[in-house]
C-alpha cells in the first residue's frame, strides 16, 4: 500500500488568468486498457490529465507497460490526484486540496505553473507516513521557495483528526507550523 501524500495547492493571480485555469483544470480521470471504466461522466475539478495529459498511444496499453513511468517523469506521483476538495477563497485565489500516492507532485506543479506564467502556485505537503510535510511556491516554471520538515506527533494526530471528519483538512494543512 502506497504513503499518500495530503497536499494543499493554492493558486493565486489575476482573476481572469485564474478563471482560465481552473476551466483547464477541470477533466476526467484519465484510464489506461487495463482500468476503463466507461464511465467519462466523473469531472474532477483538478485533474493532472486535463493539465498534462497521458500520450493517447500510452492509454491504449495496460498501465504498467508504460503509464507508471510516465506518470512519475511528468507528475512525479502515479496516479494522478484523489479525493479532490475546492475552496474558492476570493476572486483570485483558489484552493485544492487532494492527495497523492507515493509523493509529492512537484514535476506537475513546475509543468503548470510554466503553462500559466501569470499564476503564483504555492503546494504544502504531508506525508504522515513517512514523517515530513513540506512546501514550495512556483512561478513561471521556476521554484521560488522551497522546505521540508519532520512532522511532529501532534501534526500527525491532526492529520488523521481530519481524515476520520473529526476537523477540517483544510484548516489542519494551512496551519501546519502553528504548534
Amino acid at each position: 500500500m502506497p504513503d499518500y501524500s495530503t497536499n494543499l495547492l493554492t493558486v493565486t493571480g489575476d482573476s481572469d488568468a485564474l478563471e482560465v485555469f481552473i476551466d483547464r483544470a477541470k477533466g476526467a480521470k484519465h484510464e489506461y486498457r487495463d482500468n476503463r471504466t466507461d464511465d467519462e461522466s466523473v469531472i474532477e475539478p483538478l485533474s493532472f490529465h486535463a493539465l498534462d495529459p497521458v500520450p493517447e498511444a500510452l492509454l491504449k496499453l495496460n498501465y504498467n507497460e508504460g503509464g507508471y513511468d510516465w506518470e512519475l517523469k511528468h507528475w512525479g506521483v502515479k496516479w494522478g490526484t484523489d479525493e479532490v476538495e475546492v475552496q474558492i477563497v476570493n476572486p483570485n485565489e483558489i484552493q485544492y486540496l487532494f492527495t497523492t500516492p507515493n509523493g509529492v507532485p512537484v514535476r506537475f506543479i513546475r509543468k503548470v505553473s510554466t503553462d500559466f506564467p501569470d499564476l503564483r502556485f504555492q503546494l504544502i505537503w504531508i506525508m504522515p507516513g513517512v514523517d515530513s510535510y513540506g512546501g514550495g511556491v512556483w512561478k513561471s516554471g521556476k521554484i521560488l521557495e522551497e522546505w521540508e520538515r519532520e512532522t511532529t506527533d501532534d501534526q500527525t494526530q491532526r492529520v488523521e483528526m481530519a481524515w476520520e471528519g473529526e476537523i477540517s483538512m483544510f484548516d489542519v494543512m494551512r496551519n501546519l507550523d502553528d504548534e
